[in-house]
């Protein structure tokens, strides 16, 4: 659950479909892995958002997350955010008009 729910970043959080299923981006994918997606869509000079994700169950996990940042040219598509970050919870910052995914590994 999003703390507030804001007009121009989102939190949203699923689960991946049963091996197989999903489409292409899931064939290999295990079952029941979360997915976070986090959004900025806030335009302007230096307009970040951070935000802290946590699952209501508090267990640690390995999260690996990517980033887009809107680049016409995709070179900013699928942007690794560093080391999986193994947690209960972690923060993270996104600029003005970035997205970024977060899975559960």
């Amino acid at each position: 659950m999003e703390d507030t729910q804001r007009v121009f970043q989102r939190v949203v959080a699923f689960e991946t479909p049963a091996t197989g299923l999903g489409g292409p981006l899931h064939a290999g994918t295990p079952a029941g892995k979360l997915i976070v997606v986090l959004t900025n869509e806030q335009a302007g000079g230096g307009s970040t958002f951070t935000t802290t994700v946590g699952t209501t169950d508090g267990a640690v996990r390995s999260w690996r997350g990517y980033s887009f940042t809107g680049a016409p040219n995709s070179s900013t598509f699928n942007v690794s955010l560093g080391a999986p970050v193994r947690a209960a919870a972690f923060t993270s910052t996104l600029a003005a008009n970035e997205i970024q995914w977060w899975h559960e590994q």
